[in-house]
């Protein structure tokens, strides 16, 4: 599937800051950890960051691992999009039903704990 299809519409809520920006979304915590958002409207339209992580409430919370250059105004528009933690577990390729192409060694022990 292509980017595109896993993309999440929002708005910025009240609050927000370079950093953070609260949005009410439907995805669990931890959907779009080491993802990205990126801006559609306001001051930081254009601008894109990449989610530390992400907490589910209302409203929710995207942390980012670098500021925005300015804060969201309530009502900015952005589309964010999941992350991949690059393992073959719940966050990783198989969020993205695509566990087929995993490439890691997840069964393989790593040198501290082989015997």
């Amino acid at each position: 599937m292509a980017k595109a299809s896993y993309a999440v519409t929002g708005t910025a809520a009240a609050g927000s800051t370079p950093s953070l920006v609260y949005a009410t979304l439907a995805q669990a915590s931890g959907w779009f950890d080491q993802g990205s958002i990126a801006f559609t409207s306001g001051q930081n339209t254009g601008f894109a960051r990449t989610v530390k992580s992400y907490s589910a409430g209302i409203p929710g919370t995207l942390t980012l691992i670098a500021p925005f250059p300015f804060a969201p105004a309530p009502g900015d528009a952005f589309t964010a999009y999941p992350g991949c933690d690059k393992t073959n577990a719940a966050g990783g390729c198989a969020k993205f039903a695509n566990t087929a192409r995993f490439k890691g060694f997840p069964y393989v022990p790593t040198p501290e704990t082989a015997v």
